[in-house]
């Protein structure tokens, strides 16, 4: 997917994909929320922009180094704006889907099977559900889940209060581990890479990826 994104889609969409966050996390991300010391985007409430947690829970998620590179020089193209992504009002932008889903018809990677409600098919039309941010955020869970992070830890990742959102994430979880105690954790430990999440996201997508988040 990467390899036909341009600058903007690929800081967009790599954000979302190395976070897990959910659109109106992505949109009112602020550079305030990114330590670029410690190399993590931190879970806080900004309620100026109408956004906290989904279960009042803050703390911080890890990020790849390679990620940090790419998100610094962004930060030096936008040195007054606050958002990380705003519109052209300097307001949170609010149509990630649909950029989401122009890229995919743009570059010929709709299925060609979807029709929405509307009776639209996605053999012509950017409506492929196959593409929806609820990928990004599947691959994020399914990511860490395979390389040994706890799952408790990735529930507080995704900002999620029960363990049955982390569960369809992730499509594999057992009760015996949701069980246990997480213990102490060293988030930075847990540093993704960039390239794998990015090679995870390229497999195929899986019927079973659940559409809300």
């Amino acid at each position: 997917m990467f390899a036909v994104t341009n600058e903007e889609e690929t800081d967009l969409f790599q954000f979302s994909l190395v976070t897990g966050g959910r659109e109106q996390g992505v949109s009112t991300a602020t550079w305030a929320d990114i330590d670029f010391d410690l190399h993590e985007f931190l879970i806080q409430d900004r309620r100026d922009l109408d956004w906290s947690s989904k279960d009042r829970e803050e703390g911080g998620i890890p990020i790849p180094d390679d990620f940090i590179e790419r998100i610094q020089a962004r930060r030096l193209r936008n040195p007054e704006s606050r958002l990380i992504f705003p519109n052209t009002l300097g307001k949170p932008e609010g149509h990630f889907l649909r950029q989401l889903q122009n890229l995919a018809k743009r570059e010929g990677l709709n299925c060609g099977g979807c029709v929405n409600r509307k009776g639209e098919s996605c053999a012509g039309n950017a409506v492929c559900s196959n593409w929806g941010l609820h990928r990004f955020r599947k691959t994020f869970a399914t990511f860490h889940h395979d390389n040994g992070v706890p799952v408790r830890t990735i529930q507080r990742w995704l900002r999620r209060s029960s363990e049955g959102g982390t569960r369809r994430r992730t499509g594999k979880v057992v009760a015996a581990e949701l069980a246990q105690p997480t213990g102490d954790l060293d988030d930075q430990s847990l540093s993704p890479s960039l390239s794998a999440l990015c090679s995870l996201l390229s497999s195929p997508p899986s019927p079973s990826v659940p559409r809300s988040l």
